[in-house]
């Protein structure tokens, strides 16, 4: 910034530290209107460092989030975490979503998500989800993930996401969701009233 004597030719590029979803989403929805492509989310560890060529967590662009090209959202039911680090150390940070197979009664992993949660509703969900934790994958539940904690199928949530994708993450089900976003609890609604492995199939052909 001081050696740079920005002109039409050359300009810096603009960036900010970002602490929680709703400022990602605002820098976003920023450089959207700005005519920008997306933005580039780095990690700030010692060790992030550009490695041309190599794809990772520590870089990662962004072109479509908050919006998206969903029209639906989705409500999955809570199989599986992974325990956060950083702050949220000790407490379920990432979890995993499964849609239900209404030919085989069972719960196939559909995403994981983190997005969306603030660190107090985060703190709040991994003490409910407490009660529901089992010592291994419930046989209702089909997932090739390996999360930290199992969870018997019963807490119902609705997310949305920027597009539904092919993957071979989820390979059971063969479609996962591109930018997951946390909306809420779905207290009123039981494991079989979630959205299903056809209506998954339906939203991929028509989004």
């Amino acid at each position: 910034e001081e050696i740079i004597d920005e002109k039409d030719e050359l300009r810096l590029v603009k960036s900010v530290l970002i602490n929680s979803t709703e400022e990602l989403l605002s820098f976003f929805n920023t450089a959207r209107k700005e005519g920008n492509e997306g933005i580039m989310a780095k990690s700030i560890q010692e060790n992030s460092i550009y490695q041309a060529g190599n794809r990772g967590f520590s870089w990662l662009k962004l072109k479509s989030l908050e919006g998206g090209k969903l029209k639906d959202s989705v409500d999955l039911v809570l199989v599986g975490a992974f325990y956060g680090k950083g702050r949220r150390t000790g407490v379920l940070g990432t979890y995993i979503g499964a849609v239900y197979d209404q030919k085989t009664g069972k719960f196939v992993a559909f995403t994981r998500f983190f997005s969306g949660l603030t660190d107090e509703l985060s703190e709040s969900l991994s003490r409910e989800m407490d009660r529901f934790k089992v010592e291994k994958k419930p046989n209702t539940v089909i997932c090739e993930d390996t999360p930290d904690i199992w969870f018997k199928p019963e807490v119902v949530i609705e997310i949305t996401g920027d597009e539904l994708t092919k993957s071979d993450k989820f390979a059971s089900l063969g479609y996962s969701m591109r930018f997951p976003v946390f909306q809420r609890i779905r207290p009123e609604k039981g494991p079989k009233d979630i959205t299903t492995v056809q209506e998954i199939k339906e939203l991929y052909e028509t989004q």
